[in-house]
């Protein structure tokens, strides 16, 4: 693996880390093969490479994740549709422009990662709605 693939690879664990810490409660149970009851995050993702962010996720945390791929604009949509009765945990990926209007809708919850105050405030929300990710993150 070379060096920008295992920097990506850090940093979608500590990105995921985080919103993981954010939805532990959360997780939605399931009887896993051994009979055992295991954790599943659901995710909508509006981001390139999910299925990597998610390998990187169960093998830091040990909770399976399940993702459903859209764009920004979908992710809106299903969003609203499902205001009273959500069907994912986390909404990862998508423009800034979508998170603000599903943050004025009451759509979405405000997280302040602690990791947010590596990014420019002129790329992150004040309430904590949303936190860009960096051009050189994907190492454009």
């Amino acid at each position: 693996m070379d060096w920008k693939k295992k920097w990506q690879r850090g940093s979608t664990i500590l990105i995921l880390i985080t919103v993981g810490a954010l939805i532990l409660a959360g997780c939605a149970p399931s009887m896993g093969s051994n009979g055992e009851e295991e954790k599943v995050l659901s995710m909508y993702v509006a981001y390139g490479g999910p299925d990597v962010i998610a390998e990187a996720f169960e093998e830091e945390t040990g909770i399976q994740v399940e993702f459903l791929t859209m764009s920004s604009g979908e992710v809106l949509t299903r969003l609203q549709a499902e205001k009273s009765n959500p069907q994912t945990d986390v909404w990862f990926g998508g423009g800034s422009d979508a998170f603000i209007q599903a943050a004025e809708e009451g759509l979405i919850t405000p997280y302040k990662s602690p990791n947010r105050d590596n990014v420019d405030p002129a790329f992150r929300d004040e309430e904590g709605y949303w936190t860009g990710v960096p051009w050189w993150w994907w190492g454009f």
